[in-house]
């Protein structure tokens, strides 16, 4: 294809990595709309009290050597080495994950392991007897875990975290829990493997997650690339499936860009891509609109001690618990909060949509429930906080799936448009993986790799396992 200029929608991980990677890659021209005031997207960092807090417990992987080098280019001297530390709270005990084996000696721990264990041979027989029946979610983890691990834990934490058990597509399945089955644990205990749990990664020592992203933003400007901020695209026309031309609304104007000889690639989601499009679209918008997302509330409390957790991040997969997990954002780095203070930070996810809680009814369950915890000493609190992150997840529904992929079907006729990212094209990603799928992009935008070869990489990315 004949192209003058790379335009991207969006400058959260994926868009940013796809310019990064055309710039290392080439010297073709790229122009990045965002329609926030800062870039990383939900890999950011929200400013608030003088803290750094991240949407969420973001770690830069080592163990992939294309995320290492980019890292360690990025941060140079702004680096930390950090080791994993996982707690998982059940039947009212912590257990560090991979849990010691001196965490399990005590007569609870041993009642709780002999019936996983009967549950998991259960499990095994069930599997040989139904070994040629399809599996969705509920039955992959009843083979692999048993019914007690299922219905304790995995099912529980599923409707938490991504919406019904039984919708949930089983390709997704494979990708998140396969990495993780006993044996694998059981082999923890005497050859600690990364790859079940990656016990080192790099972090930002100053200005949280959003550091990353700030720096990348900066090495693009040094590379020419023009990052507009509080800008997005507003209409988009189309012509013999082309994109001729689209209207861009910044702080002070409408402005209308051709773009006759250049590449689109959206990472916004992709249902308000559809609406600025003037195609007959009725159609893909009702599969839009069938897309479930997920919302997610972030719960800030500040303690007045220096730490307030006893591992990074807690896992809590129980229904008792509103939250699914709660971090403590100085346990990153010491330097994102405020000296002699602490923050931790409880996730809660919900249908996009739904009459769910408001913030004070939200505040109020959660206050109630850590102070259940014999942990953490509610009479440190200092303050708690409320923020809405309207767009979190795209639920890992079945049919929410073959929508997306379906609408991406149709949207791939037009041969100057690419989607990406989370909302873009469906991806179930952390940050380590949306960069990737930048680079693998760029890789084919800047004519390194054929289409062909393009499309076989980002299956085979699609299909690799989730880890972390």
């Amino acid at each position: 294809m004949n192209k003058s200029k790379i335009i991207i929608l969006g400058a959260g991980p994926s868009g940013l990595s796809t310019a990064y990677g055309v710039k290392k890659n080439s010297s073709i021209d790229v122009e990045i709309f965002e329609k926030k005031n800062k870039v990383g997207g939900l890999a950011g960092s929200l400013s608030l009290d003088n803290d750094y807090i991240d949407y969420g417990p973001h770690r830069r992987s080592i163990q992939n050597l294309k995320i290492k080098t980019i890292a360690e280019s990025l941060l140079k001297s702004n680096i930390l080495i950090k080791k994993t530390q996982h707690g998982v709270q059940f039947k009212n005990r912590l257990y560090q994950f991979p849990p010691k084996i001196i965490d399990l000696i005590n007569i609870k721990s041993i009642i709780l392991i002999f019936k996983i264990t009967i549950s998991y041979l259960s499990g095994k027989i069930h599997w040989f007897v139904n070994r040629y029946a399809s599996e969705n979610f509920n039955q992959f983890i009843h083979h692999q875990f048993g019914k007690f691990f299922l219905n304790e834990i995995a099912k529980p934490m599923c409707t938490k975290v991504w919406g019904d058990s039984e919708k949930i597509d089983p390709n997704f399945v494979t990708q998140r829990f396969s990495m993780i089955k006993p044996f694998e644990i059981f082999k923890q205990f005497i050859f600690p493997s990364p790859k079940l749990n990656p016990s080192i990664f790099y972090y930002p020592k100053y200005g949280g997650f959003q550091a990353i992203w700030n720096a990348m933003q900066t090495s693009l400007k040094n590379n020419n690339v023009k990052i507009n901020l509080e800008s997005y695209p507003t209409k988009i026309y189309i012509e013999n499936n082309k994109i001729k031309y689209l209207e861009i609304k910044n702080r002070e104007e409408v402005v209308k860009i051709n773009t006759e000889n250049s590449i689109i690639v959206s990472s916004i989601p992709i249902f308000n891509l559809i609406k600025i499009m003037n195609i007959d679209n009725n159609n893909l918008l009702e599969l839009s609109k069938k897309v479930r997302l997920r919302s997610m509330y972030l719960v800030i409390m500040k303690f007045s001690q220096n730490q307030t957790l006893p591992y990074r991040t807690l896992i809590f997969p129980e229904k008792e618990f509103i939250f699914n997990r709660i971090f403590e954002q100085n346990l990153y780095s010491r330097d994102t909060v405020e000296v002699n203070k602490s923050v931790i930070v409880a996730d809660i996810t919900f249908d996009k949509g739904r009459n769910f809680y408001d913030g004070e009814k939200i505040k109020k369950i959660v206050k109630e429930q850590i102070n259940t915890l014999k942990y953490i000493d509610i009479n440190k609190l200092e303050s708690i906080k409320v923020e809405l992150v309207e767009h979190a997840y795209v639920s890992p529904e079945e049919e929410t799936r073959r929508n997306f992929q379906f609408i991406e079907t149709k949207l791939n006729e037009i041969e100057n448009l690419e989607l990406i990212g989370r909302f873009g094209a469906g991806e179930y990603d952390n940050s380590d993986y949306a960069i990737l799928n930048g680079l693998n992009l760029s890789d084919y935008l800047s004519s390194k790799i054929s289409k062909i070869e393009y499309t076989q990489i980002r299956s085979a990315t699609s299909q690799e396992k989730i880890i972390g």
